[in-house]
């Protein structure tokens, strides 16, 4: 299966172009399909070298300036969607199959390897996409109340990253309000083998500009740039194996 293409928008999402049209009806038997995430360096290295799973230092931008130790994103309302329609909302003829509508909080790693966030039961089928949401919480329903409970420093937050940048530590965090519409280039067969989606997050682009040195995250005039950085930042492809790598 090829990567998948991302589609963000912090209020809308915007098509890329036509994918293939295969919409299997849902099966009636379930099997463990798994959902994790995994960390894309484009010009970055770990500091250390670890073993895969370990977390390590990214180091980020041209002259090494800012380095991250943990990288944090809340995501919820995940599902999986057998049709190329624009949302997965239950209306016409799309139709979605709930993954985790639960808040999830992300440790994004920063080396080699994935985080498996959780897996489910989901119905035998052909899927085109997976959508997700990244958001602040805010409601008051049990599961929401339970994760800030457990996560009070992400009460009107979404995304949390600590780090240093030229030597000074910092801690970044942002309410951003992100809806994810992950289209599978090759559709996502589940079948009674185990599966595995990846999430592939290039978190050294969060604090980057254009010409690749790194953005201080304590500057006001720098927050639009790695807001966008961080809403383009994510695509996804079957990995099977679990290893952050395609299986095509």
């Amino acid at each position: 299966m090829n990567g998948s293409r991302l589609i963000l928008s912090a209020v809308a999402l915007f098509s890329l172009g036509a994918v293939s049209g295969c919409s299997d009806a849902t099966g009636t038997t379930r099997v463990p399909l798994s959902l994790s995430f995994s960390t894309k360096s484009f010009g970055a290295k770990p500091s250390v070298s670890f073993p895969s799973g370990f977390a390590a230092d990214l180091v980020v931008g041209t002259a090494g300036d800012l380095v991250i130790t943990k990288a944090q994103v809340v995501m919820d309302e995940i599902q999986l969607s057998h049709d190329d329609g624009p949302n997965c909302q239950g209306e016409g003829e799309f139709h979605c199959e709930d993954f985790e509508q639960s808040p999830q909080l992300v440790d994004i790693p920063l080396t080699n390897g994935v985080n498996t966030q959780v897996t489910v039961p989901v119905p035998e089928g052909t899927y085109e996409r997976i959508e997700a949401h990244i958001k602040v919480q805010e409601s008051g329903d049990a599961p929401v109340a339970a994760f800030l409970a457990a996560h009070p420093e992400f009460a009107g937050k979404s995304v949390r990253v600590e780090g240093t940048y030229k030597g000074t530590p910092f801690v970044y965090t942002a309410a951003i309000d992100a809806e994810l519409e992950l289209h599978f280039n090759t559709p996502l067969v589940v079948d009674a083998a185990s599966k595995n989606i990846t999430v592939d997050i290039d978190v050294a682009s969060w604090f980057k500009d254009s010409a690749g040195a790194a953005l201080d995250p304590a500057l006001p005039a720098n927050s639009a740039t790695i807001a966008a950085n961080i809403r383009n930042s994510f695509h996804a492809f079957e990995d099977d194996n679990e290893d952050g790598e395609s299986d095509n």
